[in-house]
């Protein structure tokens, strides 16, 4: 024989011998117990039942954590310092030999700026004090 054609022939004996081989070697059919639920029975709807819901564990008033308020500013005050701070920053880069102590303005309540008496005008003497005064419109 060729050596090409060996395994083709072993393929075909094999699928020969398949075929003409006892039914005991073959495949059969599954066997229904009359005593075991049959496939068929489990097709059936009125066999099925209702799925089951999982359980939820809810939370308890005691379990639950405690919320803590946090020590630092809001966020409003917190956005007016850091613009503040950043603009300082950046004069104090484009003009770095111009260092002068801040003076910080004491900040007065809501209340105590009602309550105060109103200043009395000054006399304008000069020009400058002329052009300095609040305009009516």
């Amino acid at each position: 024989m060729v050596p090409r054609m060996f395994p083709i022939f072993l393929t075909l004996v094999t699928l020969v011998s398949l075929a003409c081989a006892p039914s005991s070697v073959m495949a059969q059919p599954p066997k229904i117990e009359a005593d075991g639920p049959s496939v068929f029975s489990k097709l059936n709807p009125l066999n099925w039942s209702a799925p089951k819901m999982p359980s939820i564990k809810f939370p308890t008033v005691s379990q639950k954590k405690k919320v803590t308020k946090s020590k630092q500013p809001g966020f409003w005050s917190s956005v007016g310092t850091s613009t503040r701070s950043a603009w300082d920053k950046t004069t104090d880069f484009l003009n770095p030999f111009d260092d002068k102590p801040k003076k910080k303005k004491k900040s007065e309540s809501f209340l105590s700026k009602l309550t105060k008496p109103a200043e009395e005008p000054r006399p304008i003497s000069t020009v400058g004090d002329f052009l300095q005064q609040k305009h009516p419109y």
